[in-house]
């Protein structure tokens, strides 16, 4: 797992796995390994560079069946929807029509953008967009990507060193961070507005891995790949980035693993920890979504989005109450489900998804992971749930900054050096 700090770019912290009883360092995953992102990756590489090109989050998109592309495990295509409804329930064949549109070669020039170090020639084919990479990506360049939405659109290299001294206090290294324009502001603005809806929806894939409970606005993508070897949650808040990934050194499926509950249940609870003490703070407001009151809490808020017709404001979600009951349901397929042929050499989970059977999701609530069942059997497993009060590093290589303190987020600050 690694946080970032928002408002500096900075590394918060940064864990290389469960603690482990082995002599010296130990592989640190959380940036020497790689895994495929499954649906984690398509707002990095499909929709915010689809929301630059004219789409919006109530732009019309269609769930259907495509030939040699991924398929909905239930052979249920649900229609016409909008984008930002498609995100919501992580339509793979949505995210894999937009990819094309755009090109792959497009959609990955971002990646190259923010120094994704694993990325090759061979990755530019559509089953990128859901996830099929050749070599993977780590939690440490998930983190940034999602930190450079968060930051609208302007990426920083992140690091945990602030600058070097020798024995004299003599300044040998200071760290700079180069800032680059990634996305158009306005696209990831948008983009961080539909990535709300992932958990504070009732059917989105994030449901109830949210931090409601202290009022703080955030966004957040799941991402699992095929037979539940890999899963994935990043998300952010205007204070952090976290980005977890759960799984085994040598791939294989985890057992109890759906809709993304074991790294959802580590980042809210790591989230709501560094949070307390911190005001919620909204996001900034896009264009073209209202704000709207909370009939509760009176308070105003982000969320619905709204289309003129005939020189009246609808609200997008009354329009949609016509969508088909089946639709209502959580309509995630094993996340990023891809066709079988993949890239030269590609370990691409995603390669088995037609014919798997979708898994229902729970209603109501946060969903509840079992403990007992993460991957636990010495060095081979990880699962990041040492990102715990007091413990940003577990003696296995992690890098770490020892000062900060969750109530100094976007002040200046001393981190270890």
């Amino acid at each position: 797992a690694v946080c970032i700090d928002n408002p500096s770019g900075m590394v918060r912290a940064i864990v290389g796995g469960r603690s482990q009883n082995l002599a010296g360092y130990t592989l640190n995953r959380a940036y020497q390994s790689f895994r495929q992102p499954g649906s984690s990756i398509k707002p990095l590489i499909v929709y915010t560079p689809a929301l630059e090109r004219g789409y919006s989050a109530e732009s019309i998109v269609e769930d259907k069946r495509i030939e040699d592309g991924p398929g909905n495990a239930d052979n249920y295509y649900a229609g016409e929807m909008t984008l930002r409804r498609a995100v919501e329930v992580s339509k793979n064949t949505v995210a894999w029509q937009i990819f094309e549109e755009l090109t792959p070669q497009e959609g990955l020039s971002y990646l190259r953008k923010m120094n994704f170090s694993r990325i090759v020639d061979a990755d530019e084919v559509p089953a990128a967009s859901i996830g099929g990479l050749t070599n993977g990506v780590s939690p440490l360049e998930m983190a940034k990507g999602y930190a450079t939405i968060e930051n609208d659109g302007v990426y920083r290299e992140p690091t945990c060193i602030l600058r070097i001294t020798d024995a004299q206090n003599n300044l040998i290294y200071r760290s700079t961070q180069p800032q680059t324009i990634v996305y158009q502001e306005e696209a990831a603005r948008q983009m961080t507005d539909i990535l709300t809806g992932v958990l504070t929806k009732e059917y989105a894939t994030g449901y109830g891995w949210g931090l409601d409970n202290i009022g703080m606005p955030a966004a957040a993508k799941t991402g699992t790949t095929n037979d539940s070897k890999d899963g994935w949650f990043v998300g952010y808040t205007r204070y952090f980035t976290t980005s977890v990934w759960v799984g085994y050194d040598q791939p294989r499926p985890m057992p109890g693993l759906k809709h993304s509950n074991y790294p959802g249940s580590i980042w809210q609870k790591y989230m709501l920890w560094l949070h307390e003490g911190l005001d919620p703070k909204p996001f900034p407001a896009v264009d073209g979504v209202a704000s709207v009151i909370d009939e509760e809490s009176g308070e105003e808020g982000i969320g619905d989005e709204y289309i003129t017709v005939d020189g009246q404001m609808i609200r997008v979600r009354d329009v949609m109450d016509g969508t088909p009951d089946a639709e209502l349901e959580s309509e995630e397929e094993p996340d990023d489900a891809a066709p079988e042929e993949q890239p030269d050499g590609s370990e691409n989970d995603a390669s088995q998804a037609n014919g798997q059977e979708p898994e229902a999701q729970e209603e109501g609530g946060p969903r509840e992971s079992d403990p007992s069942v993460l991957p636990n059997d010495g060095a081979e497993a990880v699962n990041g749930d040492t990102v715990t009060p007091g413990n940003t590093g577990n003696g296995d290589g992690a890098l770490r900054q020892n000062v900060i303190q969750p109530g100094d987020a976007g002040t200046d600050r001393q981190q270890s050096q």
